[in-house]
């Protein structure tokens, strides 16, 4: 029962977070204050990373990395966000991995209690297509989420149906 609950919050999160960062544009980066789905989306992120169907996240000691892909209407979208919420500021440029290829975002710089999302609408991945989560900071290193499943999100455009994971 635990376990169910859990998963369904960190489902209901996940399709709140996609919502939230739909308006974004390719590859560019929004801060914004912390909303309290990715809140308690990065409350949740379990050991494992696998947040839910095409999502991944990453525990790091100054906050969560997360990735997901999803049908949006009718384009495709790749999603890399990380919500800082502790430490010094930091200096960095969120991506994804797919096929060995990285694709990289706007360079940014990033305080506590902020998130950063890059959005991308790349026409050769697929629902299926294996990708990985990345997050370069300036004089650290790359980190990346693990893989997220192969399935994704198929979202409806507006007026058009429920959300999955709605009950």
């Amino acid at each position: 029962m635990r376990i169910e609950a859990s998963t369904a919050i960190r489902g209901v999160a996940a399709t709140a977070l996609a919502l939230l960062t739909m308006a974004s544009s390719t590859g560019a980066v929004q801060a914004s204050p912390v909303p309290a789905a990715a809140t308690a989306l990065a409350a949740n992120c379990p050991g494992d990373g696998k947040v839910g169907p095409g999502a991944a996240c990453t525990t790091l000691s100054s906050g969560e990395l997360f990735h997901y892909k999803f049908n949006n209407g009718p384009r495709f979208e790749v999603v890399s966000y990380y919500q800082k919420t502790s430490g010094n500021k930091i200096a960095g440029k969120l991506g994804y991995s797919y096929k060995n290829k990285t694709t990289w975002g706007s360079r940014f710089t990033q305080t506590s209690g902020t998130r950063k999302t890059s959005t991308w609408h790349p026409s050769a991945i697929s629902q299926c297509s294996p990708t990985v989560g990345l997050l370069s900071v300036e004089g650290q290193k790359i980190f990346q989420t693990p893989w997220p499943t192969a399935d994704t999100v198929n979202y409806p455009a507006p007026g058009q149906g429920s959300l999955p994971y709605q009950s």
